[in-house]
């Protein structure tokens, strides 16, 4: 199967934000943003105050902290891949990526690199809200956005074909299988 589509730097921050939300280090990294940091500004503002005026003005600010901590994250994790992007440009990550999926491999071939890689050193797939990420390492996946295809139908079409292989590299990873 060879394909042609397209990604933007949406899907880049898509694809940021889905690796922090499904790594181990990217949970606790978000836990620990989320409770540290309203903590400490209700202890100083307590602190600060030294009266039942300053526990309750932490214990507000703590509340608010912590409802609205997670979205300030994801909003920090959309303007740090967007400046990373800037940064070097996008080449190789936005615009038009050729993917070539044959039963034994998956080769992305952009403007600037061409990768490739055994199905059985794949890491995984997952599939979310309309983008499908082929990990062929911890941290590093190919991108791809149903929008970015020219048509749905290619778009289920070939991450059931990668799904199918990868599944099939994965039961044979253990045995001999022809």
């Amino acid at each position: 199967m060879d394909v042609v589509y397209h990604t933007t730097a949406q899907d880049y921050v898509e694809f940021c934000r889905h690796s922090h939300r499904t790594s181990p280090w990217g949970r606790t990294l978000l836990v620990s943003k989320w409770m540290t940091f309203p903590i400490i500004v209700a202890l100083l503002l307590f602190l600060w105050y030294h009266s039942a005026l300053g526990s309750l003005l932490g214990i507000k600010v703590l509340a608010l902290a912590l409802l609205t901590c997670p979205f300030l994250h994801g909003a920090m994790q959309s303007y740090a891949a967007k400046s990373q992007l800037k940064e070097d440009g996008g080449r190789g990550i936005v615009g038009e990526i050729r993917l070539i999926l044959t039963d034994d491999m998956l080769t992305e071939v952009t403007e600037v690199t061409t990768s490739a890689a055994r199905w059985t050193d794949i890491h995984r797939i997952d599939s979310v809200r309309g983008y499908t990420f082929i990990y062929v390492t911890p941290m590093a996946a190919a991108i791809l956005p149903c929008r970015g295809f020219p048509s749905p139908e290619l778009y289920e079409q070939t991450v059931e074909f990668a799904r199918t292989c990868w599944e099939r590299a994965r039961s044979c990873h253990s045995m001999e299988c022809s």
